[in-house]
């Protein structure tokens, strides 16, 4: 997860690309040992990606993908 990680963050701050970003980090948080706020903080960078269908079709995927219902919630709620 950390390699994943580091190319988000690479994206996001050199390259602004705030898509390929939130990706990268929701596949990172798909590894069990990765912080359990990686889910959100890609839905964090989908929201500022300024495209209205990738936020929403990420969002469904998301919510699909997070066994963890605390998780689920704390994004659910993100996206109103």
């Amino acid at each position: 997860w950390k390699l994943l990680f580091l190319k988000a963050h690479i994206f996001w701050k050199s390259f602004n690309n705030y898509e390929i970003a939130s990706g990268l980090l929701f596949r990172a948080s798909q590894i069990s040992d990765s912080p359990k706020y990686f889910a959100s903080l890609a839905l964090t960078m989908a929201n500022k990606s300024g495209d209205k269908i990738f936020k929403e079709e990420f969002i469904k995927l998301v919510a699909k993908t997070i066994k963890d219902d605390q998780q689920k919630d704390i994004i659910l709620k993100k996206d109103r």
